[in-house]
Protein backbone atom coordinates (compact mmCIF):
# COMPACT_ATOMS: atom_id res chain seq x y z
CA UNK A 1 0.00 0.00 0.00
CA UNK A 2 3.07 1.95 0.71
CA UNK A 3 4.28 1.52 -2.72
CA UNK A 4 0.39 3.31 -4.04
CA UNK A 5 0.76 6.36 -1.72
CA UNK A 6 4.37 6.70 -3.14
CA UNK A 7 3.31 6.23 -6.54
CA UNK A 8 0.51 8.72 -6.40
CA UNK A 9 2.33 11.17 -5.09
CA UNK A 10 5.24 11.01 -7.42
CA UNK A 11 2.42 11.21 -9.85
CA UNK A 12 0.49 14.70 -8.27
CA UNK A 13 3.99 15.98 -7.72
CA UNK A 14 6.94 15.21 -9.94
CA UNK A 15 9.12 14.16 -7.32
CA UNK A 16 11.38 11.13 -7.05
CA UNK A 17 11.03 7.91 -4.50
CA UNK A 18 14.11 9.49 -2.68
CA UNK A 19 12.10 12.64 -2.30
CA UNK A 20 9.50 10.52 -0.82
CA UNK A 21 11.51 9.11 1.35
CA UNK A 22 12.94 12.33 2.70
CA UNK A 23 9.55 13.47 3.27
CA UNK A 24 8.16 11.06 5.18
CA UNK A 25 11.63 11.15 7.77
CA UNK A 26 10.51 15.11 8.21
CA UNK A 27 6.61 14.36 8.17
CA UNK A 28 5.92 10.72 8.94
CA UNK A 29 2.46 11.27 10.22
CA UNK A 30 1.43 12.90 6.95
CA UNK A 31 2.86 9.62 5.39
CA UNK A 32 1.16 7.46 7.76
CA UNK A 33 -2.25 9.06 7.11
CA UNK A 34 -2.32 9.24 3.32
CA UNK A 35 -1.13 5.37 3.48
CA UNK A 36 -4.29 4.36 5.66
CA UNK A 37 -6.27 6.21 3.58
CA UNK A 38 -5.47 4.16 0.56
CA UNK A 39 -5.71 1.00 2.43
CA UNK A 40 -9.57 2.41 3.24
CA UNK A 41 -10.34 3.00 -0.62
CA UNK A 42 -8.33 -0.79 -1.20
CA UNK A 43 -10.83 -2.22 1.34
CA UNK A 44 -13.60 -0.54 0.26
CA UNK A 45 -13.50 -1.47 -3.34
CA UNK A 46 -12.31 -5.21 -2.78
CA UNK A 47 -8.87 -4.92 -3.58
CA UNK A 48 -7.82 -6.06 -0.18
CA UNK A 49 -9.65 -8.04 2.49
CA UNK A 50 -10.20 -6.27 5.68
CA UNK A 51 -7.58 -6.18 8.45
CA UNK A 52 -8.21 -8.62 11.12
CA UNK A 53 -8.15 -6.97 14.37
CA UNK A 54 -5.25 -8.09 17.46
CA UNK A 55 -6.36 -8.04 20.50
CA UNK A 56 -2.91 -6.63 21.25
CA UNK A 57 -2.55 -2.83 20.19
CA UNK A 58 1.16 -2.73 20.75
CA UNK A 59 1.51 -6.18 18.25
CA UNK A 60 -0.56 -3.89 15.33
CA UNK A 61 1.84 -0.52 16.16
CA UNK A 62 5.06 -2.62 15.84
CA UNK A 63 3.75 -4.43 12.44
CA UNK A 64 2.25 -1.19 11.27
CA UNK A 65 6.43 -0.02 11.79
CA UNK A 66 7.96 -3.09 10.10
CA UNK A 67 6.11 -2.39 6.92
CA UNK A 68 6.82 1.49 7.26
CA UNK A 69 10.57 0.96 7.28
CA UNK A 70 12.81 2.97 4.93
CA UNK A 71 13.89 -0.01 2.41
CA UNK A 72 14.42 0.94 -1.13
CA UNK A 73 15.27 -0.91 -4.24
CA UNK A 74 18.25 -0.34 -5.76
CA UNK A 75 20.27 -1.92 -9.06
CA UNK A 76 23.92 -2.36 -8.91
CA UNK A 77 24.80 -0.03 -12.36
CA UNK A 78 28.46 -0.69 -12.61
CA UNK A 79 31.72 -1.04 -10.63
CA UNK A 80 34.31 1.73 -11.31
CA UNK A 81 37.63 0.59 -9.37
CA UNK A 82 36.62 -0.65 -6.06
CA UNK A 83 33.27 0.89 -6.30
CA UNK A 84 29.86 -0.10 -7.22
CA UNK A 85 27.44 2.65 -8.60
CA UNK A 86 24.22 2.45 -6.90
CA UNK A 87 20.95 3.51 -8.30
CA UNK A 88 17.81 3.71 -7.05
CA UNK A 89 15.23 0.84 -9.36
CA UNK A 90 12.79 3.27 -10.72
CA UNK A 91 12.14 4.76 -14.08
CA UNK A 92 12.91 8.27 -12.63
CA UNK A 93 16.16 7.23 -10.89
CA UNK A 94 18.51 10.10 -9.98
CA UNK A 95 22.37 9.25 -11.29
CA UNK A 96 24.16 6.36 -9.25
CA UNK A 97 26.04 6.99 -6.14
CA UNK A 98 29.18 4.94 -5.02
CA UNK A 99 29.92 2.54 -2.33
CA UNK A 100 32.31 0.04 -1.56
CA UNK A 101 31.84 -2.51 -3.63
CA UNK A 102 33.60 -4.98 -0.93
CA UNK A 103 31.16 -4.02 1.70
CA UNK A 104 27.52 -4.29 -0.38
CA UNK A 105 29.56 -7.58 -1.79
CA UNK A 106 30.16 -9.17 1.66
CA UNK A 107 26.73 -8.39 2.84
CA UNK A 108 24.80 -10.28 -0.06
CA UNK A 109 27.51 -12.71 -0.37
CA UNK A 110 28.84 -12.12 -3.75
CA UNK A 111 32.19 -11.76 -5.15
CA UNK A 112 32.54 -7.85 -5.69
CA UNK A 113 32.88 -8.85 -9.82
CA UNK A 114 29.13 -10.08 -9.71
CA UNK A 115 27.70 -7.24 -8.54
CA UNK A 116 27.07 -5.76 -11.64
CA UNK A 117 23.25 -5.73 -12.83
CA UNK A 118 21.99 -7.42 -9.51
CA UNK A 119 19.34 -5.46 -7.93
CA UNK A 120 19.01 -5.14 -4.10
CA UNK A 121 17.18 -3.68 -1.00
CA UNK A 122 19.21 -1.73 1.48
CA UNK A 123 17.93 0.47 4.12
CA UNK A 124 17.81 4.49 3.66
CA UNK A 125 19.83 6.42 6.62
CA UNK A 126 18.84 9.69 8.43
CA UNK A 127 21.94 11.45 6.09
CA UNK A 128 20.52 9.52 2.82
CA UNK A 129 23.01 7.01 2.87
CA UNK A 130 22.72 3.41 2.11
CA UNK A 131 23.17 0.53 4.20
CA UNK A 132 21.58 -3.19 5.52
CA UNK A 133 22.42 -4.27 1.74
CA UNK A 134 20.34 -7.80 0.80
CA UNK A 135 19.41 -9.49 -2.34
CA UNK A 136 16.16 -8.36 -3.83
Amino acid sequence: MRQLASARWQLVTGGSHFDWLRLGQGNPEALITEARDWMRAAVATGLLEPAKSSSDPQMSNDRMSATMSDRVNVKIVLLFGDQAEVQADAHDAEPPTRYPAAEIAEAVGLAPAELPGKRLTADVGDDDRLSGWRLA
